[in-house]
């Protein structure tokens, strides 16, 4: 009898000492099976993700587009000039709408000195635009030349603006068809603001967008203007835009919204703009950006 319990015991010790643990095969198993859950769940995680930030980017522009109706509202149907002064001090159309700006600071640390950014946050700032991949230019010795040194760097530089106004519409000051006002010349000075009553179809006409331009030419459609200005043509121009070897559509704030762009028009209502196709000059696109809802392709200048 004690020698059939002592092997009773034996088996008892060994199968249980089998069972407590994983053998290779089974841990391999495991971790495939937990590969293959989060494989299908991360896409759906980065799919929430760009869903809520895309949501944010549409209500700030509907925040954006309802500060401009009420600006119009208090001054006799005017829509706030682009630029009050172009010749003399730089003054942002943001600042008429009075909704708060709010900044954040940040710096680069590039190669040879850390260099300072400063961009509007807040209703003012799309969470899914981070600024172009650009080349920033920074003064690295004062010392060596009345002009300095400078270094150029190639690097991601968050701008102040995410954000555009159709200021101009296909034109560029004058003759203007946006939002902006215009500036006949020779009297720049005596600018005269785009009205209400000018704007022939608001339901068609963008007011406010996500600040990707629009270009027939390939190497620009795309194009982020760093002053907040949106429009049917786009040209670059280191002084106007940026300077890069990294075309627009391969920009990871142009990638990250989706390779589309939402759209505020002069009625409220928010739409996206797909950007994944080239821009055709139809009727039908460059009617929306202009006051008369004319397509006015005669005087696009890219």
């Amino acid at each position: 009898m004690r020698a059939v319990e002592e092997a009773w015991y034996k088996e008892w010790v060994r199968v249980r000492g089998r069972a407590s643990g994983f053998s290779l095969i089974e841990l391999l198993v495991v971790i495939a099976v937990i590969a293959v859950l989060a494989s299908l769940l991360l896409p759906a995680l980065a799919r929430a993700t760009f869903t809520a930030k895309n949501a944010v980017c549409i209500n700030n522009l509907r925040q954006i587009s309802l500060a401009a109706q009420n600006y119009a509202t208090t001054h006799d149907g005017a829509f706030p000039f682009y630029d009050m002064d172009p010749w003399s001090s730089y003054k942002p159309w943001d600042y008429a709408l009075e909704l708060p700006r709010n900044f954040e600071h940040g710096t680069n640390n590039l190669s040879l000195k850390p260099v300072q950014w400063t961009r509007l946050s807040g209703v003012w700032r799309c969470p899914l635009n981070d600024g172009p991949i650009m080349i920033v230019i920074y003064e690295i010795d004062r010392a060596k030349s009345e002009q300095g040194i400078y270094q150029h760097e190639q690097s991601r530089f968050p701008s102040l603006h995410t954000y555009g106004y159709n200021a101009y519409g296909a034109g560029f000051m004058w003759p203007a068809y946006g939002l902006g006002g215009t500036y006949p010349p020779p009297t720049p000075h005596t600018g005269k603001p785009t009205l209400e009553s000018q704007v022939r179809a608001p339901s068609d006409m963008i007011a406010f967008g996500d600040v990707f331009k629009r270009s027939r030419n390939p190497t620009l459609d795309g194009l982020m203007d760093i002053f907040g200005r949106i429009a049917p043509r786009a040209d670059k121009n280191p002084t106007d835009n940026y300077n890069t070897d990294v075309s627009p559509k391969k920009q990871p704030s142009f990638i990250a919204h989706g390779r589309r762009a939402n759209r505020a028009f002069v009625d409220g209502h928010v739409a996206k703009e797909d950007m994944r196709k080239a821009f055709v000059t139809t009727d039908e696109a460059l009617r929306r950006w202009n006051v008369d809802n004319e397509p006015h392709r005669e005087i696009l200048q890219d």
